[in-house]
């Protein structure tokens, strides 16, 4: 699998799936408008449409691959950024939760700052890494990171992954001339989670032993 040329520093994998799973996924989204919806976030915030997946009952077949794909992504990392014979080369990494198809239209992003366990719920306190893979070239769009100081351009199969936590506060770079497609979603920890655990356990994990 090829890779993207940027500094091991920043902690930002990149990775180039097979052409033929992005585009059924973004065929899938544009397939089925039933399951688009708007994203509930506020306008000033984001601005997109949404098709979420929930990989334990998913029913369209690319998305198999495309977890597959994800998977061989998940390793490069692991490989690439926790070091050998550590205690944390035995961490287990699963998607815990929907992930999402999003399509921002010229104009559209997600405009404000922000990193994937800031929000006030139980939702991404969990969350340890986040996958987005960009379903095609955007020249003026992308994602820009604020301590790394970089930006990556959306290139098409392309698959971003970086921690979830705020040293990678990060926001979309809005293209104002073409649409932008991309899946992104969340890589939780699994290792079963103790029976003292101090908070509640994300849902799926309650028959895990």
């Amino acid at each position: 699998m090829k890779r993207l040329d940027i500094p091991k520093s920043t902690f930002i994998g990149g990775y180039y799936m097979s052409d033929d799973v992005c585009t059924k996924m973004k065929d899938l989204f544009f397939a089925h408008p039933q399951y688009v919806k708007p994203t509930k976030m506020r306008g000033d915030v984001k601005k997109c449409t949404e098709f979420a997946i929930n990989p334990n009952t998913n029913c369209f077949h690319p998305i198999d691959s495309y977890i597959d794909e994800l998977v061989e992504c998940t390793k490069q990392y692991v490989d690439e950024f926790i070091m050998p014979n550590t205690p944390n080369t035995s961490l287990q990494f699963r998607i815990a939760e929907d992930f999402n198809i999003q399509h921002y239209e010229i104009g559209e992003g997600f405009y404000k700052w922000h990193y994937e366990r800031m929000f006030d719920d139980n939702a991404s306190w969990h969350r340890s890494l986040v996958f987005m893979t960009y379903l095609n070239d955007v020249p003026d769009g992308g994602t820009e990171f604020a301590h790394q100081k970089c930006e990556v351009k959306a290139r098409k199969n392309l698959t971003l992954i970086w921690p979830a936590d705020w040293t990678h506060t990060h926001r979309g770079v809005i293209s104002q001339t073409k649409e932008k497609t991309i899946i992104t979603g969340w890589l939780s920890v699994y290792n079963p989670v103790p029976t003292d655990w101090p908070l509640p356990r994300p849902a799926g994990y309650e028959n895990e032993s």
